[in-house]
Protein backbone atom coordinates (compact mmCIF):
# COMPACT_ATOMS: atom_id res chain seq x y z
CA UNK A 1 0.00 0.00 0.00
CA UNK A 2 1.62 3.53 -0.76
CA UNK A 3 1.84 6.90 1.21
CA UNK A 4 -1.15 8.16 -1.08
CA UNK A 5 -3.70 5.54 -0.32
CA UNK A 6 -2.54 5.74 3.56
CA UNK A 7 -3.66 9.60 3.73
CA UNK A 8 -6.53 8.84 1.72
CA UNK A 9 -8.08 6.41 4.39
CA UNK A 10 -6.70 7.87 7.34
CA UNK A 11 -4.76 11.33 6.92
CA UNK A 12 -4.84 12.44 10.39
CA UNK A 13 -3.39 9.68 11.98
CA UNK A 14 -0.97 9.31 9.18
CA UNK A 15 0.09 12.71 9.90
CA UNK A 16 0.77 12.35 13.67
CA UNK A 17 2.51 8.98 12.87
CA UNK A 18 4.60 10.69 10.21
CA UNK A 19 5.48 13.81 12.87
CA UNK A 20 6.15 11.32 15.80
CA UNK A 21 8.67 9.08 13.68
CA UNK A 22 10.70 12.49 12.70
CA UNK A 23 10.60 13.53 16.51
CA UNK A 24 11.44 9.70 17.21
CA UNK A 25 14.27 9.73 15.10
CA UNK A 26 15.71 13.06 15.92
CA UNK A 27 15.70 12.52 20.04
CA UNK A 28 17.94 8.94 18.88
CA UNK A 29 20.68 11.26 17.26
CA UNK A 30 20.84 13.08 20.76
CA UNK A 31 21.15 9.82 22.57
CA UNK A 32 17.72 9.76 24.06
CA UNK A 33 16.31 6.14 24.45
CA UNK A 34 13.79 5.90 22.12
CA UNK A 35 13.35 2.03 22.09
CA UNK A 36 10.02 1.82 23.13
CA UNK A 37 8.56 4.52 20.83
CA UNK A 38 9.85 3.11 18.02
CA UNK A 39 8.37 -0.38 18.79
CA UNK A 40 4.90 1.57 19.04
CA UNK A 41 4.89 3.34 16.12
CA UNK A 42 6.34 0.23 14.11
CA UNK A 43 3.46 -1.68 15.59
CA UNK A 44 1.03 1.53 14.59
CA UNK A 45 2.16 1.57 10.90
CA UNK A 46 1.34 -1.61 10.46
CA UNK A 47 -2.25 -1.60 11.68
CA UNK A 48 -2.57 1.35 9.03
CA UNK A 49 -1.07 -0.38 6.57
CA UNK A 50 -3.44 -3.59 6.70
CA UNK A 51 -6.16 -1.85 7.54
CA UNK A 52 -9.65 -1.91 5.47
CA UNK A 53 -12.24 0.58 5.18
CA UNK A 54 -14.69 1.18 8.26
CA UNK A 55 -12.01 -0.63 10.58
CA UNK A 56 -11.48 0.86 13.31
CA UNK A 57 -8.58 0.32 15.03
CA UNK A 58 -8.39 2.53 17.44
CA UNK A 59 -4.84 4.42 17.64
CA UNK A 60 -5.28 7.30 20.41
CA UNK A 61 -4.20 5.12 22.96
CA UNK A 62 -1.27 4.24 20.73
CA UNK A 63 -0.22 7.75 19.76
CA UNK A 64 -0.59 8.88 23.85
CA UNK A 65 1.58 6.32 24.68
CA UNK A 66 4.68 7.39 22.23
CA UNK A 67 3.79 11.37 23.21
CA UNK A 68 4.60 10.50 26.99
CA UNK A 69 7.67 8.20 25.84
CA UNK A 70 9.30 11.12 24.03
CA UNK A 71 8.13 13.34 26.53
CA UNK A 72 9.80 11.15 29.38
CA UNK A 73 12.90 10.61 26.93
CA UNK A 74 14.92 13.79 27.66
CA UNK A 75 14.26 13.51 31.38
CA UNK A 76 15.30 10.23 31.60
CA UNK A 77 18.43 11.06 29.61
CA UNK A 78 19.29 14.20 31.84
CA UNK A 79 18.85 12.23 35.02
CA UNK A 80 20.84 9.21 33.58
CA UNK A 81 23.69 11.68 33.00
CA UNK A 82 23.70 13.44 36.70
CA UNK A 83 24.89 12.37 39.92
CA UNK A 84 21.65 11.62 41.36
CA UNK A 85 22.19 7.80 40.60
CA UNK A 86 25.93 7.41 41.83
CA UNK A 87 24.08 8.82 45.11
CA UNK A 88 21.50 5.79 44.51
CA UNK A 89 24.53 3.11 43.62
CA UNK A 90 26.61 4.27 46.96
CA UNK A 91 23.04 4.55 49.13
CA UNK A 92 22.49 0.65 47.86
CA UNK A 93 26.07 -0.20 48.76
CA UNK A 94 25.92 1.48 52.08
CA UNK A 95 23.17 -1.32 52.54
CA UNK A 96 25.40 -4.15 51.28
CA UNK A 97 28.22 -2.85 53.76
CA UNK A 98 25.97 -2.61 56.42
CA UNK A 99 24.91 -6.58 56.34
CA UNK A 100 28.32 -7.54 55.58
CA UNK A 101 29.13 -6.00 58.91
CA UNK A 102 26.18 -7.29 60.72
CA UNK A 103 27.42 -10.99 59.33
CA UNK A 104 31.26 -10.59 60.65
CA UNK A 105 30.25 -9.42 64.20
CA UNK A 106 28.18 -12.38 64.17
CA UNK A 107 29.99 -14.76 62.89
CA UNK A 108 30.16 -17.66 65.43
CA UNK A 109 26.12 -17.23 65.69
CA UNK A 110 25.91 -17.76 62.23
CA UNK A 111 28.57 -20.63 61.87
CA UNK A 112 26.21 -22.40 64.45
CA UNK A 113 22.90 -21.50 62.64
CA UNK A 114 24.42 -23.77 59.46
CA UNK A 115 25.31 -26.69 61.87
CA UNK A 116 21.98 -27.35 63.48
CA UNK A 117 19.30 -29.96 61.55
CA UNK A 118 16.84 -27.28 61.09
CA UNK A 119 16.65 -23.17 61.79
CA UNK A 120 14.82 -21.98 64.29
CA UNK A 121 12.03 -19.34 63.73
CA UNK A 122 13.79 -16.38 64.59
CA UNK A 123 17.38 -17.94 62.84
CA UNK A 124 15.35 -18.06 59.41
CA UNK A 125 14.02 -14.55 59.94
CA UNK A 126 17.30 -13.12 60.53
CA UNK A 127 19.27 -15.07 57.92
CA UNK A 128 16.60 -14.70 55.00
CA UNK A 129 15.98 -11.28 55.99
CA UNK A 130 20.09 -10.48 54.98
CA UNK A 131 19.59 -13.03 51.96
CA UNK A 132 16.48 -11.08 50.65
CA UNK A 133 17.72 -7.81 51.22
CA UNK A 134 21.57 -8.72 49.29
CA UNK A 135 18.89 -10.13 46.70
CA UNK A 136 17.13 -6.48 46.21
CA UNK A 137 20.04 -4.88 46.62
CA UNK A 138 21.70 -7.02 43.65
CA UNK A 139 18.89 -6.16 41.47
CA UNK A 140 18.76 -2.90 42.09
CA UNK A 141 22.05 -1.96 41.13
CA UNK A 142 21.50 -4.12 37.77
CA UNK A 143 18.79 -1.73 36.71
CA UNK A 144 20.26 1.07 37.44
CA UNK A 145 23.56 0.10 35.70
CA UNK A 146 21.44 -1.19 32.77
CA UNK A 147 19.36 1.95 33.17
CA UNK A 148 22.60 4.45 32.84
CA UNK A 149 23.82 2.41 30.06
CA UNK A 150 21.02 3.42 28.00
CA UNK A 151 20.58 6.47 29.90
CA UNK A 152 17.30 5.88 30.55
CA UNK A 153 16.73 5.97 34.44
CA UNK A 154 13.02 7.33 35.06
CA UNK A 155 13.42 9.78 38.21
CA UNK A 156 10.20 8.49 39.80
CA UNK A 157 11.73 5.28 40.45
CA UNK A 158 13.79 7.11 42.88
CA UNK A 159 11.62 6.27 46.30
CA UNK A 160 11.60 2.63 45.04
CA UNK A 161 15.03 2.04 45.17
CA UNK A 162 15.82 3.85 47.87
CA UNK A 163 13.01 1.17 49.84
CA UNK A 164 13.79 -2.04 47.59
CA UNK A 165 16.70 -3.22 50.44
CA UNK A 166 13.47 -2.84 52.88
CA UNK A 167 11.10 -4.57 50.77
CA UNK A 168 13.93 -7.22 50.40
CA UNK A 169 14.32 -7.60 54.11
CA UNK A 170 10.17 -8.12 54.56
CA UNK A 171 10.03 -10.40 51.27
CA UNK A 172 13.26 -12.31 52.00
CA UNK A 173 11.94 -12.86 56.02
CA UNK A 174 8.35 -14.16 54.79
CA UNK A 175 9.50 -16.23 51.67
CA UNK A 176 11.79 -18.45 54.11
CA UNK A 177 9.16 -18.73 56.69
CA UNK A 178 7.60 -19.80 54.23
CA UNK A 179 9.76 -22.58 52.46
CA UNK A 180 11.46 -23.61 56.46
CA UNK A 181 7.43 -24.58 57.28
CA UNK A 182 7.12 -26.35 53.87
CA UNK A 183 10.84 -27.73 54.19
CA UNK A 184 10.30 -28.99 58.24
CA UNK A 185 6.40 -30.17 57.11
CA UNK A 186 8.49 -33.05 54.38
CA UNK A 187 11.40 -33.30 56.93
CA UNK A 188 14.07 -31.57 54.64
CA UNK A 189 17.26 -31.11 56.69
CA UNK A 190 20.74 -30.32 56.38
CA UNK A 191 22.78 -28.40 53.98
CA UNK A 192 20.40 -28.65 50.71
CA UNK A 193 17.60 -27.33 52.60
CA UNK A 194 19.17 -24.78 53.96
CA UNK A 195 20.72 -23.42 50.51
CA UNK A 196 17.22 -24.05 48.91
CA UNK A 197 15.92 -21.93 51.49
CA UNK A 198 18.70 -19.22 51.31
CA UNK A 199 18.11 -19.20 47.53
CA UNK A 200 14.42 -18.43 47.58
CA UNK A 201 14.86 -15.40 50.65
CA UNK A 202 17.43 -14.21 47.61
CA UNK A 203 15.07 -14.73 44.69
CA UNK A 204 12.20 -13.10 46.43
CA UNK A 205 13.96 -10.15 47.59
CA UNK A 206 15.45 -9.61 43.82
CA UNK A 207 12.03 -10.30 42.20
CA UNK A 208 8.52 -9.11 43.12
CA UNK A 209 6.90 -11.44 41.02
CA UNK A 210 8.59 -14.60 42.38
CA UNK A 211 7.70 -13.70 46.10
CA UNK A 212 3.87 -12.96 45.23
CA UNK A 213 3.99 -16.25 43.18
CA UNK A 214 4.99 -17.95 46.18
CA UNK A 215 2.49 -16.42 48.22
CA UNK A 216 -0.44 -17.10 46.02
CA UNK A 217 0.75 -20.65 46.19
CA UNK A 218 0.95 -21.03 49.65
CA UNK A 219 -2.33 -19.13 50.63
CA UNK A 220 -3.72 -21.63 47.62
CA UNK A 221 -1.87 -24.81 48.91
CA UNK A 222 -1.46 -24.79 52.63
CA UNK A 223 -3.86 -22.35 54.37
CA UNK A 224 -6.59 -23.49 51.11
CA UNK A 225 -7.43 -19.82 50.10
CA UNK A 226 -8.79 -19.26 46.13
CA UNK A 227 -9.51 -22.83 45.58
CA UNK A 228 -13.21 -22.49 46.69
CA UNK A 229 -13.36 -19.30 44.34
CA UNK A 230 -11.37 -21.36 41.32
CA UNK A 231 -13.55 -23.88 41.77
CA UNK A 232 -16.80 -21.74 41.37
CA UNK A 233 -15.24 -20.13 38.24
CA UNK A 234 -14.83 -23.47 37.07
Amino acid sequence: MSCEELKEKQPDELEQLSFLEGTTADFADKGYDVKEASIILDNMKAKLETKKPGDNIGLNESLNQVRTTLHNAPIRFEFSCSYKPYIIILYELAFLGFWIWLGAIHLSGLNTSMQVEKWTWMQTIYLCAIAGSIGAISFTLHGIYTHMIHRSMDPTFTSWYLIRPIVGVVMGSFIGLVTTVILNGINATGDTAKIFTFAAAFLAGANERFAAEMISRFTSKIMGVGDKSEHQNK
